[in-house]
């Protein structure tokens, strides 16, 4: 008669590591479609700006940088899967980091004091903003010499 009452409490345990895995494929599916979204649109304003050539950023400096920040993701959008994921930690589950100019390098012509480490979805959305605020740009200096 002891074992019913252990074999139920047993069976919830079990079933609420079912809900949590559940939630977790959930936030998953979540973040691969963000990404496939993401990427489809980033191709698109590849095709339409070329960005500008610059020097590689060096190794050191980016390990220096990702130490700096915890190796967490900077998260500059609010919206960073993996802190959602993974607390912000870079871990092989979770990708690796990518070095990122915080102002457009295009902008600036500085690496120095002027890098932080992103996951690879915050950095694909932080490049989309500066493609997309380059190309408006663009935009608004062919108008000004038309006018």
């Amino acid at each position: 008669m002891e074992d019913a009452p252990q074999r139920s409490k047993r069976e919830l345990e079990l079933e609420i590591q079912v809900l949590r895995l559940e939630r977790r494929v959930r936030d998953m599916e979540d973040v691969v479609k963000q990404q496939s979204e993401a990427l489809k649109e980033s191709t698109k304003l590849l095709l339409k700006c070329k960005p500008v050539a610059r020097p590689p950023i060096p190794h050191d400096k980016k390990l220096i940088q990702g130490a700096e920040q915890g190796w967490r993701c900077a998260n500059p959008t609010g919206d960073c899967p993996q802190w959602l994921l993974f607390d912000g930690f870079f871990n092989a589950a979770g990708g690796l980091f990518e070095a990122d100019h915080c102002e457009s390098w295009s902008t600036s012509l500085r690496t120095s004091g002027n890098i932080q480490c992103l996951c690879s979805c915050c950095h694909n959305a932080k490049s989309r903003r500066d493609r997309i605020i380059a190309l408006e740009q663009q935009q608004e200096a062919a108008e000004a010499k038309e006018e």
